[in-house]
């Protein structure tokens, strides 16, 4: 699969790894260790609702068919245009 310049993610971990930053920095409380840093991911990565999990699984036919959508319309969108 011919891969756009702009388009969308097709990595759901990305998703997952943004959600996991929101919800450390939305703790409000700076950390001054590796182990304090390391405890507070552990503990948002396990309040993360496994709902969450199987939303981004199962995004992955919308994202894949997103990008094809975008190939089949523009096939030639990664090519930039001769000067």
């Amino acid at each position: 699969m011919e891969w756009p310049a702009c388009g969308p993610d097709l990595n759901p971990t990305e998703d997952f790894w943004d959600q996991l930053g929101c919800a450390v920095r939305a703790r409000g409380t700076n950390t001054t260790t590796l182990a304090n840093l390391r405890q507070m991911l552990v503990e948002e990565w396990d309040a993360i609702p496994q709902q969450c999990e199987i939303k981004l699984a199962t995004s992955m036919r919308r994202r894949c068919q997103a990008v094809v959508g975008v190939c089949v319309v523009l096939p030639h969108a990664a090519e930039a245009p001769a000067s």
